[in-house]
């Protein structure tokens, strides 16, 4: 083992999709932005986001949803069992390590259904 992973990006747009997923078996597969944006309200797209993050857990990698720029997003992403995301309502880029404060993570965990109300909602 030589300590590497390897991650597959834009999956669901252009060439990366279930082949590719099945025949790489990445370590993350990092679903396109086009996917996550409005998934909420997109049956096809929660569909399909379900169905790749059952895919990527049956090779044994994770999916990460790109792009997640509203709550609602986050809610049904975490609903679904995706276990990774990525986008401006969980911290913008940055060139330091960046550690998101109790408060962000307290209402991830919440809309994933694996924590209580935080206090004041």
């Amino acid at each position: 083992m030589l300590g590497l992973r390897l991650a597959l990006g834009d999956v669901g747009a252009g060439w990366s999709g279930l082949r590719q997923i099945a025949e790489l078996g990445p370590d993350i597969a990092k679903v396109d932005r086009s996917l996550v944006t409005d998934v909420d309200g997109d049956p096809l797209k929660g569909a399909l986001l379900e169905l790749l993050v059952a895919f990527t857990g049956r090779l044994g990698g994770l999916l990460l949803v790109e792009g997640v720029e509203r709550y609602e997003e986050v809610d049904l992403s975490a609903r679904l069992g995706v276990p990774l995301a990525q986008g401006y309502v969980l911290g913008r880029p940055t060139l330091r390590p960046y550690e998101p404060d109790e408060d962000l993570l307290t209402r991830v965990k919440f809309r994933a259904g694996t924590q209580r109300p935080p206090a004041g909602s």
